[in-house]
């Protein structure tokens, strides 16, 4: 719904060449409503568009536009800006768009990663399809069962 009410004046906002105004939009949006409005832009306004998104919302957007989307924005990034997007994406998010790009494709992008992000992508890849371990995130936080609030605030004062 939401959607629907700000992508006319997005649209707008494009034709009039106001990018100011859509980046100044995109500060106030959650990252699911950025990649909504994008996923239903025309494609010939995407990479702009995608360019206005505020750096630290990038790999967020970008993990929720369509595979198509996601294929056109990378072939159109250069290999510096591939690399940083692909180094700023969850694992799990990463995983899934290694499976919907091109095969030769996918080794192109593997080989932006670091090596401890390759050595990841490739464990997680290793999984079958649809299993439960190729769509895990490794990381993760360990709680102990003897830790309470109490024990959280203590710590980080003393």
């Amino acid at each position: 719904m939401f959607t629907k009410l700000v992508l006319p004046d997005i649209q707008e906002l494009i034709e009039q060449k106001d990018l100011k105004s859509v980046k100044n939009i995109f500060l106030q949006l959650q990252p699911q409503d950025i990649s909504d409005l994008i996923n239903k832009l025309d494609k010939d306004v995407v990479e702009l568009v995608f360019r206005l998104v505020p750096k630290d919302k990038t790999a967020d957007v970008f993990a929720e536009l369509e595979p198509s989307l996601q294929e056109f924005v990378l072939k159109h990034f250069v290999d510096s800006e591939i690399k940083s997007l692909l180094s700023e994406l969850d694992p799990d998010d990463r995983t899934e768009l290694f499976e919907d790009m091109p095969g030769i494709f996918t080794q192109k992008l593997i080989s932006y990663l670091s090596q401890e992000d390759r050595k990841e992508a490739l464990e997680l890849l290793g999984f079958p399809e649809d299993s439960v371990g190729r769509l895990m995130t490794p990381d993760y936080v360990a709680v102990k069962s003897d830790w309470t609030i109490a024990w959280e605030v203590y710590s980080r004062f003393y």
